[in-house]
């Protein structure tokens, strides 16, 4: 068994949940995912350079959430909600496949 994690885009993750949430939720909801994770992926391309969501860590994930906050369009009552699907668990979620049940935190 590979040990190490095969690299995966944001960009990439980002579809990758989308596809597998589509027939879990409504299309209004998946539609809500999309739109959140919009600011997710143009955090890690443009403002933290991240490549790979296997390099994507708890420190990162508190980074984006300030980002989140200080870029003024996040409501107050969101800040503490302001989170990603790819991170929902300290003890660590595949980015590649995350777990719909463990990553229910709204961006």
């Amino acid at each position: 068994m590979n040990e190490t994690l095969e690299p995966i885009s944001p960009a990439e993750a980002k579809e990758r949940y989308l596809n597998a949430r589509k027939h879990e939720v409504s299309q209004s909801t998946l539609d809500g995912y999309h739109y959140r994770l919009k600011h997710f992926i143009r955090w890690c391309e443009n403002v933290e350079g991240l490549d790979d969501m296997n390099d994507f860590t708890g420190r990162k994930l508190q980074q984006f959430k300030t980002w989140r906050r200080d870029d003024g369009d996040l409501k107050p009552s969101r800040w503490k909600a302001a989170s990603t699907p790819f991170a929902c668990s300290s003890g660590g979620v595949n980015p590649s496949m995350p777990s719909p049940k463990v990553c229910t935190t709204r961006l």
